[in-house]
């Protein structure tokens, strides 16, 4: 069984998903009792659509965990995530935070649950959570921005600084940390954080990167430096690139035309 799952995971990390569900498969034919193959198999079928089957894998797999414990937390947080994904956010969030109640250091939990909570309009919650997930010292970039821009809102801009350091440190060679440090320093409006130009730099840098060229988003986040920089001509420019790319029916297409208008309307002040 061991080695049909560690064959699976190999597949599933190469994207043929097919594949490993069959290795899966096998190895909790050999395994039957032990929930995560089962586990493996639910997440396997989520990966291919097969939300259905997923569900019931994993509530198999529940079903098969025994007692409280980090086995049976991340379990629960596969079925969360699967919730999620099906826009059944109530039952997300019960099975998120029955996954921290099975193991309360789960920080990828805390974390989901705060972003959902945030999703929701609950900033209370979202903060709650997602300062716990910081101090188990796990925060994806998406996370971070959001605490930081949370923080900010909510009257610390000491934990706003913090997690905007803590993107600085971590923007390399990573795309979507860099991203993600583009928009806070765009969208913050703490003077100690917010930084059009440096901004720009980081977009004209993801800009020129294989197929990233006519990404909409990086295009819509220059506009917004290039305004906020005063050069609403170049701004006209970039937003046009973004719409041009953009699907016209996408909330991301609408705002947009609404910042352009918002750019054309400044370069015809006298």
């Amino acid at each position: 069984a061991l080695l049909h799952s560690g064959l699976a995971h190999a597949l599933r990390d190469l994207g043929r998903a097919e594949e490993a569900l069959a290795e899966y498969t096998e190895a909790q034919r050999l395994e039957p009792a032990d929930p995560v193959h089962e586990a493996n198999v639910a997440s396997t079928l989520m990966i291919l659509g097969r939300r259905s089957e997923s569900r019931r894998a994993y509530e198999q797999a529940l079903a098969s965990a025994g007692g409280p414990g980090p086995e049976r937390a991340r379990i629960q947080l596969g079925l969360a995530l699967l919730l999620e994904s099906q826009g059944d956010l109530d039952e997300a969030a019960d099975a998120y935070e029955a996954a921290l109640s099975d193991d309360p250091t789960l920080a990828s939990a805390e974390q989901a649950l705060g972003l959902l909570c945030l999703d929701r309009g609950d900033e209370q919650d979202a903060l709650r959570h997602l300062d716990a997930a910081l101090e188990l010292g796990s925060l994806t970039a998406e996370a971070a921005l959001q605490l930081a821009l949370l923080d900010e809102r909510n009257g610390r801009p000491e934990a706003a600084r913090h997690c905007a350091e803590l993107l600085a440190d971590a923007a390399t060679d990573d795309p979507d940390v860099s991203l993600r440090r583009a928009q806070l320093l765009i969208a913050s409006r703490d003077p100690q954080i917010h930084d059009a130009a440096g901004a720009l730099l980081i977009l004209q840098d993801l800009l020129a990167r294989p197929a990233q060229s006519d990404s909409p988003a990086l295009w819509s986040l220059s506009a917004q430096a290039l305004a906020d920089l005063g050069d609403f001509a170049a701004a006209l420019d970039a937003v046009d690139r973004a719409l041009a790319a953009s699907d016209t029916d996408s909330p991301a297409w609408r705002r947009d035309r609404a910042l352009r208008s918002a750019y054309l309307a400044r370069l015809e002040e006298p």
